[in-house]
């Protein structure tokens, strides 16, 4: 895969300088390392990977030792088919500090790779960093689009900025191009929950979970509109479900533990007030913490 990222030319010759390269791969599991790796019936056929670097041994876009580099490779008769691009985006999931991360994308920028995927990617995480204007500035008129994760990013940024109609429009323009895309079906779902109607969401989620049955983050939104329609018991089972899927769903562990209090069932919120406390990240949590201890004071003393 290093050769195939060193060289984007099909049939190019081994080059005597290719084993300076080996610094990207060499000694893997370094801290800041982290890669993906794309799968077919024939074997890899794509990695996606960053990498830290000290000044005194630098990589060759090296930045300063904050910035990670990031190289992405897809083997020749794999190319075109959109590899790349779900390399970078499952890549960009993984990264466990989104200003390296955003680091890196700015970086290839600057180096003169600014493709839609790129741009998309970077648009995304400052999407999620609350940095809505300059999402929608990198985005541009990203409306015209034919790539529906373009547009998807799109459509969030936009309703995040409270300008519901042209998320709407933006979505519906995703599946147009692709029917039955899941994040865009759980958007729209969460689009309609900042419009005050969950019916319409539940009918989103449902639709998102029918495309990917195990994701936790629709189970977990489809609780909160099942929750606001007044039916508890399916609302605390889709928790259920999200939090066997992933156990980090920790808003989902206290909302599930608070509609279990406000249903009668104090063992139930104890238990799960109890593991909030436990295990929620105190930087992230501390407010939800401090509210769960009160609640749980609050609870009838426990069976004897």
């Amino acid at each position: 895969m290093l050769h195939h990222a060193y060289y984007w030319r099909e049939h190019a010759p081994v080059d005597p300088a290719e084993g300076s390269v080996q610094r990207y791969v060499m000694s893997w599991g370094r801290p800041g390392d982290a890669a993906v790796i794309a799968y077919s019936d024939s074997g890899n056929v794509g990695a996606a990977w960053y990498r830290l670097f000290k000044e005194r041994e630098p990589g060759y876009g090296f930045v300063d030792e904050q910035t990670p580099e990031l190289s992405i490779a897809v083997v020749p008769s794999r190319r075109g088919k959109g590899f790349g691009d779900e390399l970078l985006s499952a890549l960009l999931a993984r990264a466990d500090d989104p200003a390296a991360a955003e680091k890196a994308l700015s970086d290839l920028r600057a180096r003169g790779v600014d493709a839609e995927p790129v741009r998309r990617e970077l648009a995304g995480l400052l999407h999620r960093r609350g940095r809505l204007s300059e999402a929608l500035a990198l985005l541009g008129d990203a409306g015209k689009s034919r790539d529906p994760a373009t547009l998807d990013v799109y459509g969030a940024v936009l309703a995040e900025s409270g300008r519901f109609e042209d998320a709407r429009a933006a979505f519906r323009r995703a599946l147009e191009l692709e029917p039955g895309r899941a994040d865009v079906l759980l958007h729209l779902g969460m689009l309609s929950l900042r419009e005050k109607d969950p019916a319409a969401a539940r009918d989103w989620f449902m639709k998102s979970l029918e495309a990917e049955p195990a994701a936790a983050g629709t189970l977990a939104a489809l609780g909160l509109a099942q929750a606001q329609l007044g039916d508890a018991r399916a609302a605390l089972a889709s928790w259920d479900r999200a939090l066997v899927l992933d156990p980090t769903q920790y808003d989902t562990l206290f909302n599930r533990a608070v509609l279990a209090g406000r249903t009668g069932d104090a063992e139930g919120a104890r238990r799960g007030l109890e593991r909030f406390i436990a295990s929620a990240p105190a930087n992230r949590y501390s407010a939800q913490i401090a509210e769960a201890r009160r609640l749980l004071r609050a609870l009838p003393a426990g069976r004897s």
